[in-house]
């Protein structure tokens, strides 16, 4: 059964060690038990039929730094996992916690790329000065982050125990002397200033005499002439050029001038990587799991569509109101067009949706939509529809059709006969099967009695399953199994509502099926007899 937790602050976690926290605890936005698994978790077989992975695509696009990919791969196995996550996302949902994540990434993102800039330049002087620019960036981001989460009113577990530990972080003596030392050779280094003097074939540098600067006026008389900064992200930073040899001469000259404090710049250069803290390093991959989904589920919250935080539990009795398949969805809001919405219901002793009805009627929609409503419940992620009750899987087992490959030698009856029997190894009683129009091959009467079989093993083996097929002699195979239809208009059957409605089927399936693949349907008869 699901358990409800109340959200308290975290146990408090020795700031400021290169670790990031002690073994007792460590701060997590993901993982309630601040236990963070190894990660080499592979695609899900299941993603695929799902449309899971181009979901997944689009939510790392443009994040490709972060490797979040295996994130959305691995699903939680716990009540209290999933509601870790949970509360965490709808504290992060709010505009105030969103903005405060966002701006300590860009933050992040800034020392990452002045870092990154050391890997091209080769002057060591540019190089520690690019260093110190992403302590400074890493140094304002965290300061920044600890004043926006105590101005919060945060209310989950994650966010509150990501609160104390940049508090605490902040308030060490490593990071106080850290943040110090950096703001006083930026200021240091702003106040250097110098004269280069140029006579016959060379220059002298010297300390600044107080003369007129006319390096200044020079600035603002081509200034109408500087290029912009378009395109650029949000914390992007234009790329400086490499010195060229004056110049490294000139830096060289004024670093002698001031031996101390680009001392103290060397000195802070070659600690700089390892002065950023590696949870707040984790911490900023956490929070582009959840700003990406709720990115990607915006535009789709704009026009009306639904999402909320499904009831995740151990019980099979499953619902969900005015769901949606969320791949289809945001292709089709892209291009203006409208959504149809489901629901289904399996209540005590139910097991198995058999989904029948004509072709293209949104059956394997519907098929998609309870498998990807669960991986994401799995996720502690908002799902789309109104309301939910979702079962917590060991695994989804999935078996869509596919095409014929020529380089294959089976044949397809044969293909789907090796692929159902794996899938039924493999599945358990916690598992769950979505099977979408297998044995469609063969005779009627070889895939009644195939599809008997099959359906007779998954009642047997008790665990929920979706069945998309055009037999529907099959319902009447046990009390477990629901009857579900794809519909289509009462008033012209060639058109298709896309709903999927709980209700006996009628036994027309087949038929309309094999009319459609013949082109004998009343409509397509009524145009080609038209004279």
């Amino acid at each position: 059964m699901d358990a409800r937790t109340t959200p308290t602050p975290a146990t408090r976690a020795a700031p400021g060690t290169s670790s990031g926290n002690s073994p007792g605890h460590r701060c997590s936005l993901l993982w309630h038990d601040g236990r963070i698994p190894a990660e080499d978790d592979p695609q899900p077989a299941w993603f695929h039929d799902l449309a899971l992975d181009q979901l997944v695509a689009s939510l790392t696009a443009g994040r490709e730094f972060h490797d979040l990919a295996p994130l959305y791969h691995r699903h939680l196995l716990t009540s209290e996992a999933v509601i870790h996550r949970q509360d965490a996302m709808r504290d992060i949902e709010a505009e105030g916690t969103a903005a405060a994540c966002e701006a300590f990434a860009t933050a992040m993102r800034r020392t990452r790329d002045a870092f990154a800039r050391t890997e091209k330049r080769y002057h060591e002087l540019q190089k520690q000065r690019f260093l110190l620019e992403g302590l400074e960036a890493y140094c304002a981001g965290t300061a920044n982050l600890a004043q926006a989460l105590d101005a919060l009113p945060l209310a989950s577990e994650a966010f509150l125990g990501l609160r104390t530990y940049v508090a605490d972080l902040l308030a060490s003596d490593g990071h106080v002397a850290l943040r110090s030392e950096v703001n006083a050779i930026v200021a240091d280094l702003a106040a250097v200033h110098y004269d280069v003097r140029v006579y016959g074939g060379g220059f002298r540098v010297e300390r600044h005499a107080g003369e007129h600067d006319q390096g200044a006026e020079v600035e603002e008389l081509f200034a109408k002439f500087r290029q912009g900064d378009q395109g650029k992200r949000p914390g992007e930073t234009r790329d400086a050029p490499q010195l060229n040899a004056i110049e490294e001469q000139i830096l060289e000259f004024v670093a002698r001038l001031h031996p101390k404090l680009f001392g103290r710049l060397a000195a802070a250069a070659l600690g700089a990587r390892d002065a950023v803290d590696r949870t707040l390093v984790r911490i900023d991959r956490e929070i582009q799991f959840f700003l990406a989904y709720r990115e990607a589920v915006a535009p789709m919250r704009r026009v009306g569509l639904p999402f909320c935080f499904p009831i995740v539990t151990s019980d099979k009795t499953v619902r969900g109101r005015a769901a949606f398949d969320v791949v289809l969805a945001a292709r089709l809001v892209g291009e203006g067009r409208p959504v149809v919405t489901n629901g289904f219901d399996l209540h005590e002793g139910e097991r198995i949706f058999l989904v029948s009805g004509p072709n293209q009627g949104g059956k394997t929609t519907f098929a998609r939509t309870f498998g990807q409503m669960h991986h994401l419940a799995a996720l502690g992620l908002p799902v789309p529809g109104l309301e939910a009750k979702l079962h917590l899987f060991d695994a989804i087992h999935t078996h869509f059709e596919r095409e014929e490959q020529v380089a294959d030698r089976r044949s397809k009856l044969e293909d789907d006969l090796v692929r159902v029997r794996s899938l039924l190894e493999a599945a358990t009683p916690g598992s769950i099967i979505i099977l979408n129009e297998i044995f469609s091959s063969t005779t009627l009467d070889d895939a009644v009695f195939l599809g008997s079989e099959v359906v007779r093993r998954i009642v047997a083996l008790d665990g929920l399953c979706v069945l998309v097929t055009f037999l529907d002699e099959l319902v009447g195979l046990s009390p477990t199994i629901v009857s579900a239809v794809s519909t289509v208009v009462p008033e012209d059957p060639a058109r298709r509502t896309f709903e999927v409605v709980r209700r006996p089927a009628d036994g027309r399936s087949y038929a309309l099926s094999v009319a459609e693949k013949y082109r004998l349907t009343f409509a397509e008869l009524s145009e080609r007899l038209r004279f």
